[in-house]
């Protein structure tokens, strides 16, 4: 009986237990009907009522939910480009194809394009029986370029509190009843035109000049008839505070439910409350009823902040989803965001203001769908947004880096054959690619640099690979092409293709006349670098020099 003209087909259209979260599918909307059966909800009525600035409500959005063989009107508020919220009791119940919204709409003759949320969600502490937490959100297919109304910051509640005590006007619009006339079946409830009373709705957006008292919370629970009913949690009272003088005040009527409460707060406008319910409209002491956005912040924040869209990008071993993190809403809170690849499950977390997870490790040409929402203390279930990718069926290409681990040493002595030799240690470190087909094949040659002659090796030169541990390998393949160099070709049992290993090449360089200082020797080091798993072993596979001075610490760069 305290409902404000809550439609009795819509209550027993939707139980407690069904009316949690509605998914609704986008579909065609034809023109917008007049409401019809019993309108939902609350009203602008009173001596200040009047048609509404525009410029003053750029987020309101007229609302449309069809039941059966009724259609009811209501109002909604844009709080971010995809998300309005408005009255729980405005959207359960509804079909998927039965609720349609206008963001920025002005007059009901011309409201311009409907839109069909995709998603509706109720509040999941709402209830149908005392109309707690009387909030829906609405998601919509894509973003409206209708402005957004700022919802309240926790900074805000202390001056919402003092705005409350004093007695602040806040301000309501809609396009509900205009009048209220006892209905002789309820003298709850207004009289409309629907049931065959005098009450009609407006065409045009309705505001109030002088805007709506708040009224403190120990105020309106002080009230006789309505006090004991009001939540004060999740509730807020508005107009007709005592004392009631004239008969008739400014107030929200049937019709306006689901639509906004406003007031300046901390120099900017603010969401206070969501339409809900009352006793008739605009009577003494009967103030409209508000569901208290700030009762539900959390929730709306994780809610609306939620990812709508994500993208996926495969790379060889890894996936990166990102996303536009919407922060603008609630920008003081920073929910987390968990991102679910399948198959396998892996999940990845990041702040929403991240915008980026990075899955690794990820097999090769392998298809993957990732889904991603936000982790939410409050409860909030908003739809995950999806995205597929499969990672890359190329190979990396072979990169392996090396450098002179320290000087080089050398020194006069024979080498083992006995020839007139200068014997050189050169310790040289080598990172070892992941990719098993990208075998290291070295050719060391030492050379003049003065004139690229190249110097002599002498049989006995060694070469030893051992880890960076100390722990030797089994010895290397080693050929001798020719007396000028030596080559290595390494692979997995020797150790190579484990990373961060070196190797220490001792040379005897044979003593000539005109031998050169040590200063002109240097080491040119010659890499085969496969392009592909095919080419590694091609005997047209290019080979790439790289070479630092004799005796030198200087870094080589990356082959790739």
């Amino acid at each position: 009986m305290l409902r404000r003209a809550i439609s009795t087909a819509l209550a027993a259209a939707c139980p407690a237990t069904a009316c949690l979260a509605v998914a609704v599918a986008p579909g065609p909307v034809a023109a917008a009907p007049a409401p019809g059966g019993g309108d939902l909800g609350a009203r602008v009525v009173g001596p200040d009522r009047g048609p509404a600035n525009p410029a003053d409500w750029p987020f309101i959005a007229l609302q449309y939910v069809t039941i059966g063989a009724s259609t009811h009107l209501c109002g909604a508020s844009v709080i971010s480009p995809r998300w309005l919220i408005t009255a729980a009791h405005c959207a359960q119940g509804a079909q998927p194809s039965g609720i349609a919204v206008f963001p920025g709409a002005y007059t009901r003759a011309s409201p311009g394009p409907a839109n069909v949320p995709d998603t509706a969600l109720g509040y999941p502490s709402y209830s149908t029986a005392t109309k707690s937490g009387d909030f829906a959100l609405l998601r919509l297919p894509s973003a409206t370029s209708a402005a957004a109304v700022a919802l309240p910051a926790p900074s805000d509640d202390a001056a919402i509190t003092a705005a409350q005590g004093a007695g602040a006007a806040a301000q309501v619009a809609g396009w509900g009843l205009t009048t209220c006339t006892v209905n002789p079946s309820d003298p709850t409830s207004c009289y409309p035109t629907s049931v065959g009373g005098p009450d009609t709705t407006a065409t045009i957006l309705q505001g109030t000049a002088g805007g709506v008292p708040l009224l403190a919370d120990a105020a309106c629970a002080a009230l006789p008839v309505m006090g004991p009913y009001v939540v004060a949690s999740t509730m807020l009272c508005a107009g007709n505070a005592p004392p009631a003088n004239p008969s008739l005040r400014n107030d929200s009527c049937s019709g306006d439910s689901g639509g906004p409460l406003t007031a300046t707060i901390n120099g900017r406008k603010v969401l206070l409350g969501i339409t809900s319910w009352g006793i008739r409209c605009g009577n003494p002491n009967l103030p409209g009823v508000y569901a208290r956005v700030s009762a539900a912040r959390d929730w709306i924040c994780d809610t609306v902040t939620s990812p709508t869209a994500i993208t996926a990008t495969g790379g060889r071993n890894s996936v990166t989803v990102t996303w536009n993190p919407d922060t603008a809403p609630c920008p003081w809170r920073d929910p987390q965001v968990t991102v679910t690849a399948s198959p396998g499950g892996a999940t990845a977390t990041a702040a929403l203001s991240a915008g980026t997870v990075t899955f690794s490790g990820l097999p090769r040409a392998t298809a993957y769908s990732f889904s991603a929402s936000v982790v939410s203390s409050s409860g909030a279930t908003p739809p995950p947004a999806t995205a597929t990718a499969t990672t890359s069926s190329v190979p990396d290409p072979c990169t392996q880096t090396f450098y002179q681990q320290g000087a080089r040493s050398w020194r006069n002595q024979a080498a083992p054959d006995g020839t007139s030799a200068v014997r050189v240690l050169s310790r040289i470190r080598v990172y070892d690619d992941a990719e098993s087909w990208c075998r290291t094949s070295l050719t060391f040659i030492f050379r003049d640099k003065r004139n690229q002659k190249r110097l002599s090796q002498l049989p006995g030169s060694t070469l030893g690979y051992r880890k960076l541990t100390g722990r030797d390998f089994s010895a290397p393949v080693v050929s001798w092409p020719t007396a000028k160099e030596f080559r290595f070709e390494g692979s997995d049992s020797t150790g190579l293709g484990r990373k961060d290993a070196r190797l220490v090449l001792v040379s005897y360089l044979k003593r000539t006349a005109g031998m050169p200082a040590q200063s002109n020797i240097e080491l040119v080091v010659v890499r085969r670098i496969p392009t592909s798993p095919a080419s590694a072993e091609s005997a047209t596979n290019p080979l790439f020099a790289q070479k630092n001075t004799f005796g030198t610490a200087v870094g080589w760069a990356a082959v790739s």
